[in-house]
């Protein structure tokens, strides 16, 4: 017997932690903490950047010429981490993060599509709290790399399985799903080797294809930021001209719907037989609920009495959570002023070896890097009106975590 299986693969970051294996990322100033390898040239330039000017300039003469990160360091914390990069270049030369910790784990290799900044983005797993070093390969031969705010952050994968409730319609055929149509109403019936399924029944001759099978709302909590829904359940109907699409729409914490996500249209082999109909659907924004739906599509096809009989939902969805590190956190170390900002924020600290700074947005993306405060403020014009995390580390890796408001 097979189930729904939706994943949803996203990034959270609730508040961030990046390990210390090297302690220049963004190369605003020079590329200290950063060495050529295998015959490159790795130097600074000042104008390219994504965020902000400064960048390494890697230069390959063969293919696999590198910038390593030097000396060798422990991340501090063994476990999975997720490597990140920006990276520029010319379209279709391929760019490549790898580790180096006793032997070489290669990450996978990225190809430029343009000639603007793109995002190289990896998850290492089972690193260990020993000396290693990060590398960053040209894969090939003669060719000019900008690479900018590196980060290499812990992560763990969660797996949650609470997405659809009431899913195998044992505790009702009705229990937290409800229809949205002119032209279906639901019923009990039988299920697939179990006691319930929902049965969808057409109560007229189909006049749309907007009738739905809606499930209550699941608030996740938090702000989540997926690729893809995918899904897949058993299905067992009378008419094999009936469509059967997945559908959903996902919502802000205020419950305005973001988008609606709408699968192929799917169809039966063959007439009063369970089968597995399988669906998937890219996501374009980030949300905090989402309305799962199973659309049924009848309409110049369906007829009155026709039947629909849908059981055992399996719901789920994987994101990578990128964790604090074990070290002392103290949100009461440093003052931001003005909060809401819109173009200068000054900080307030109470150490003045505080020095590095790092910006997320809400889907986990940092969007600022500096390891240089003039006067205490930092620039954060460039930054879209929204809600932002921002971090301060000192020298001994004590850092404060906080919330900025952006308004322009």
């Amino acid at each position: 017997m097979k189930k729904i299986t939706i994943l949803l693969l996203l990034l959270v970051v609730p508040f961030i932690g990046v390990a210390q294996v090297f302690t220049n990322g963004t190369f605003d100033a020079n590329v200290d903490g950063w060495i050529p390898n295998s015959g490159s040239a790795v130097t600074h330039d000042a104008v390219e950047g994504d965020t902000a000017a400064g960048s390494i300039k890697l230069v390959t003469v063969a293919a696999n010429g590198r910038a390593q990160s030097n000396p060798n360091a422990s991340p501090g914390v063994a476990g999975d981490y997720l490597l990140t990069f920006k990276v520029k270049g010319t379209a279709g030369t391929k760019i490549q993060g790898s580790i180096f910790q006793g032997s070489l784990t290669g990450g996978d290799n990225y190809t430029i599509v343009g000639s603007d900044w793109e995002e190289y983005t990896h998850l290492f797993t089972g690193i260990l709290d020993s000396n290693m070093n990060i590398r960053i390969v040209g894969k090939d031969a003669s060719s000019t790399y900008f690479i900018d705010d590196v980060s290499f952050v812990k992560a763990t994968v969660v797996t949650e399985n609470s997405f659809v409730s009431n899913p195998d319609f044992e505790a009702g055929f009705d229990t937290d799903w409800s229809v949205l149509g002119a032209d279906i109403d639901i019923s009990s019936a039988t299920g697939d080797g179990s006691a319930t399924a929902v049965q969808v029944d057409f109560t007229q001759n189909a006049t749309t294809n907007n009738n739905n099978l809606i499930n209550i709302v699941h608030d996740f909590g938090t702000t989540v930021n997926p690729s893809e829904v995918t899904s897949s359940f058993r299905v067992n109907t009378n008419n094999t001209g009936i469509g059967i699409q997945m559908s959903a729409q996902t919502l802000d914490a205020s419950d305005v719907v973001v988008e609606t996500l709408n699968s192929a249209n799917e169809t039966v082999a063959a007439a009063d037989t369970w089968e597995t109909l399988s669906f998937s659907k890219a996501t374009t924004a980030p949300f905090n609920k989402i309305l799962f739906r199973i659309k049924v599509r009848g309409n110049g096809t369906a007829l009155a009495g026709d039947k629909v009989l849908i059981d055992d939902i399996v719901a789920s969805f994987t994101y990578i959570s990128l964790g604090i590190n074990d070290f002392s956190r103290n949100d009461d170390a440093f003052k931001l002023y003005p909060n809401p900002v819109k173009d200068l924020l000054n900080i307030k600290s109470l150490d003045a070896s505080m020095s590095s700074i790092s910006i997320y947005d809400i889907t986990g993306k940092r969007v600022l890097q500096s390891n240089t405060i003039n006067d205490g403020k930092i620039n954060v014009s460039n930054l879209n009106s929204g809600i932002y995390v921002i971090r301060l580390e000192d020298a001994n890796r004590n850092f404060s975590v906080k919330k900025l408001v952006v308004s322009k």
